[in-house]
């Protein structure tokens, strides 16, 4: 399947059980009781084998988009490269083309809007693109939450430069370029994107979204406090049925420092949630949180 042909097909919701029957409801027999009920009344989740039947079908989009990390000249200068936006659009589409997703792709993870949650595709990989066109250090950061997609988009990269597709933005022979390739249900503004594929997802009636429940705050790093060094940092990442965050699923949406994004994800590896649910079911959802951290010096 080529990309560009923009193919429909319908995407079957997973659990990490296996697959979700259309229209099969859980029962008590094959559902786990997971938690105490809350104060506000919200009832326990339930691990289920199935969910409900959906609620309505929509259309969604899986975008792709392509940005510089760092450029490495042949002399060892580091500087953030100003590709020409059509030199990066050619490497994208040289990936694209190379990208094979047959239906039907099982997205398991959801997005919670509303009283509505769909399935959603959100990875991140990292890669060095060599002077001569060829690819190392090539690296999931995050996964898209379809394994078939994450095999898919490797295979792409790994084909693109073993086959030398990607030298238009290679540069001088010894020059490196530190590219990063994220997938979404959005376009995004930096970079080059592009439409990957189009599909057809189930929506579910959400009842509950995800909620942290014990969430102790992230430890200020002593290297960063010794430096009067803050910041903001936001993460990306998938609460699964269990409470907990997936690891895998981490991605640093916005950053300012190094130490205190890494004590921001040791504190979420260590939080306590309230799965969301549908008909009752536990299902695992995207979740953002934000962190500031402000170094003030008393008097």
């Amino acid at each position: 399947m080529r990309p560009s042909s923009f193919p429909l097909f319908t995407a079957v919701a997973l659990l990490a059980a296996g697959a979700v029957p259309a229209g099969a409801q859980s029962t008590a027999q094959d559902a786990a009781v997971r938690g105490p009920e809350s104060r506000d009344g919200r009832p326990p989740a339930r691990i289920c084998d199935a969910l409900p039947a959906p609620i309505d079908v929509a259309q969604a989009t899986v975008h792709a988009n392509l940005a510089v990390r760092e450029y490495i000249t042949s002399d060892g200068w580091k500087r953030r490269a100003e590709l020409p936006p059509s030199a990066l659009a050619l490497a994208l589409e040289a990936i694209a083309s190379r990208v094979e997703v047959h239906p039907p792709l099982a997205m398991p993870v959801f997005a919670a809007v509303g009283e509505r949650a769909t399935p959603v595709v959100d990875g991140e990989f990292t890669f060095t693109l060599r002077g001569d066109g060829s690819v190392s250090r090539l690296r999931m950061v995050a996964t898209t939450y379809a394994a078939q997609l994450d095999t898919s988009i490797v295979r792409a990269i790994e084909q693109a430069g073993a086959e030398h597709a990607l030298v238009a933005i290679a540069g001088e022979p010894k020059d490196t370029v530190a590219l990063r390739l994220t997938l979404g249900m959005e376009p995004d503004s930096t970079g080059a994107s592009r439409a990957l594929f189009a599909l057809r997802v189930p929506v579910q009636h959400l009842d509950y979204p995800a909620e942290a429940r014990r969430h102790p705050p992230p430890a200020f790093p002593m290297v960063a406090w010794r430096n009067g060094v803050g910041g903001r940092v936001r993460v990306q990442f998938v609460v699964g049925t269990d409470g907990h965050a997936v690891p895998g699923t981490y991605r640093l949406l916005d950053t300012d420092y190094r130490e205190i994004a890494l004590a921001a994800l040791n504190a979420i590896a260590k939080w306590e949630f309230a799965p969301a649910t549908t008909g009752g079911c536990a299902i695992p959802q995207v979740m953002e949180e934000e962190f500031t951290y402000s170094v003030r010096w008393m008097p």
